[in-house]
């Protein structure tokens, strides 16, 4: 979400989830056919997307400023949903790296991998806690490389964790 602001909102207010309401999936669908077209988006958007609708159709294009927007409560939960895909992305570079007799399963963003032993080096992989990345995090150690490609791959910084900048 972090640099992506139009990519996040499209996500946010366009692709209904199966706990949706009726209502709602009727808004999300409606916004995804006429993304941008926010005057004719507004008369459908339910109470929770009235503000995000109600600024786009004055500032079209500013997605940064539309996401404050988004409940607080809300943006943090999202936040921390994205901090845990990371934490599972960097679990599963450990296990390729360190695995013995991985096994892949698919999930809906991905996979998860398990193993059967871990090679020689268990005693380091056993003292490492995989920290939940925000702007504060410290990388060092074996996983500073990991962190870092991870973070390479998905376009972000650590930096980028603020939520101060997003607050209004």
């Amino acid at each position: 979400m972090l640099k992506h602001y139009r990519g996040a909102l499209k996500l946010f207010l366009c692709y209904p989830s199966k706990d949706d309401t009726k209502q709602v999936k009727i808004f999300k669908n409606f916004c995804r056919e006429h993304w941008e077209e926010w005057q004719d988006c507004y008369p459908l958007s339910p109470i929770r997307y009235k503000n995000i609708i109600l600024y786009l159709t004055g500032k079209p294009r500013d997605y940064k400023n539309a996401i404050k927007k988004i409940n607080r409560d809300l943006l943090n939960i999202l936040l921390l949903a994205y901090q845990s895909y990371l934490f599972n992305l960097i679990l599963n570079a450990v296990i390729n790296e360190y695995g013995i007799g991985i096994r892949h399963i698919p999930y809906c963003v991905g996979e998860f991998l398990f193993y059967r032993k871990i090679k020689n080096l268990s005693h380091i992989i056993e003292n490492t806690k995989i920290p939940m990345i925000n702007e504060t995090t410290k990388l060092h150690g074996f996983l500073k490389n990991i962190i870092q490609l991870i973070c390479e791959k998905e376009n972000i910084e650590i930096k980028d964790f603020a939520l101060r900048p997003m607050r209004l």
